[in-house]
């Protein structure tokens, strides 16, 4: 155990320099990059896959099976954002309101601060 006391042998321990040298160049090595970054392909089973659902028709993929069928007043609920003004960013916001009115728009379910936005993004446009 000499080597590890150091060429002082102070009742310091420390490791040889040696011997952290060859520690660091293992690690090195263990975690160098590879010269060619390309990758290898993953496999062909895949591209096989691949060819078959490209060969399919829309009437025989299932996309998801447990998703319901679109109905007109979905799709009129959806929101398409091509082209529109984006979104204004929320701030962060410490607000005092009434215990009985924040318990009545939580019982009206998830969504409530989003609703209790949309309230008053309403009065505020009807307030111009």
């Amino acid at each position: 155990m000499r080597g590890w006391l150091g060429a002082a042998g102070a009742g310091r321990q420390c490791a040889p320099a040696a011997l952290v040298r060859r520690h660091r160049a293992a690690a090195q090595r263990l975690f160098a990059r590879p010269r060619n970054m390309k990758r290898v392909t993953t496999s062909h089973r895949s591209s096989n896959k691949l060819s078959r659902v490209r060969k399919m028709i829309d009437a025989d993929i299932v996309r998801d099976g447990d998703a319901p069928e679109w109905t007109p007043e979905m799709f009129a609920r959806a929101v398409a954002r091509k082209g529109l003004k984006s979104v204004p960013k929320k701030a962060l916001l410490s607000l005092r309101i009434d215990s009985d009115v924040i318990e009545w728009f939580k019982k009206q379910g998830a969504g409530y601060q989003s609703r209790m936005n949309a309230l008053l993004r309403a009065y505020m446009e009807a307030h111009k």
